[in-house]
């Protein structure tokens, strides 16, 4: 069942993953010490690093994803960064070019995902922290405890997360494990089929959005893209049009390929002043910190503030 404290200690969690983009590991893990033990966060000082932060080294494109786990009591939160906005690679991994079955699943019973997302959760789940564990690793230490895992992530990571929740079910069968797994995302765009979202719907994963944010309607609903969402807007509606024109041209994927990952909750929508730029919108819209506001939680000292009025 959806917990509405657990999403919002899991958004904060999801945007402390943005901390340090582009600077090495040892900087980024003081960074998110530090704002882990920040107490007026919704995780109130309390989540501790039990793993991670673990990437690719810095010269490899897959550097940009990132991923770490916090422990808080018997609730472990893994946590996995989204699009780094300076890095063309991470942009590059939030398009799908094709689907396949995720993680070489033999049978195909899970469906299909995108290749992008595929390529980086196989990765990820490679990824070492400074001890030398991977996250198998680490979930095989805590696999016979009732500790809860909760898989998030914003944007890109949002993305990502209900395919490492996928991942960590079947390389952890139910049988052979006693911590339950959960997944919490925000501001997700779909990561695959209808058949992949039928699996992740018998799994207890749930889906944040806000209706004015443009990247929940990737890739299910592009028709939406400036239609007005975040507003109308002419030269945003064609040239969002010739985009997704042109992508289904260039992969043969269409927009009815996909469908969204999780039982949905849809956050109240809250529009920018009047006068403000769409490109703006589009940026305040799907801020980390505008979620955490949307979810009436105190907003990070990662990134930028939210935009949204005080009078939410």
């Amino acid at each position: 069942m959806m917990d509405y404290l657990t999403a919002q200690k899991a958004m904060t969690l999801s945007a402390l993953a943005y901390v340090g983009e582009c600077q090495g590991l040892d900087v980024i893990t003081q960074k998110l010490e530090a704002e882990l033990s920040k107490s007026h966060y919704a995780t109130q000082g309390k989540a501790k690093l039990v793993w991670g932060p673990a990437k690719a080294a810095d010269h490899a494109p897959s550097c940009n994803n990132l991923i770490y786990a916090a422990q808080d009591g018997h609730q472990t939160f893994v946590a996995l960064r989204g699009t780094v906005f300076d890095s063309l690679y991470s942009w590059m991994e939030d398009v799908p070019t094709a689907l396949v079955k995720p993680f070489d699943h033999p049978n195909g019973s899970l469906g299909l995902i995108s290749k992008q997302f595929d390529d980086a959760i196989r990765r990820i789940v490679t990824f070492r922290d400074a001890s030398g564990r991977t996250l198998e690793t680490f979930l095989s230490s805590i696999a016979h405890t009732n500790h809860q895992i909760t898989v998030t992530g914003h944007s890109q990571g949002a993305g990502l997360a209900p395919i490492l929740h996928a991942w960590i079910e079947q390389r952890f069968p139910a049988s052979t494990r006693r911590f339950s797994v959960s997944s919490y995302t925000f501001a997700a765009p779909t990561p695959g089929d209808a058949d992949f979202a039928n699996y992740i719907s018998t799994l207890e994963c749930y889906r944040f959005t806000n209706n004015l944010d443009i990247v929940r309607y990737g890739y299910n609903e592009m028709h939406k893209l400036g239609h007005p969402v975040p507003v109308d807007n002419t030269e945003a509606r064609l040239l969002g049009d010739a985009a997704v024109a042109f992508w289904s041209y260039e992969t043969g994927l269409s927009q009815d390929d996909f469908a969204p990952a999780g039982a949905e909750t849809s956050l109240r929508s809250w529009s920018m002043p009047a006068g403000t730029a769409f490109s703006a919108r589009i940026e305040a819209q799907h801020n980390f910190n505008t979620y955490l506001r949307l979810l009436r939680a105190p907003q990070t000292d990662v990134g930028v503030k939210s935009q949204l009025p005080d009078s939410l």
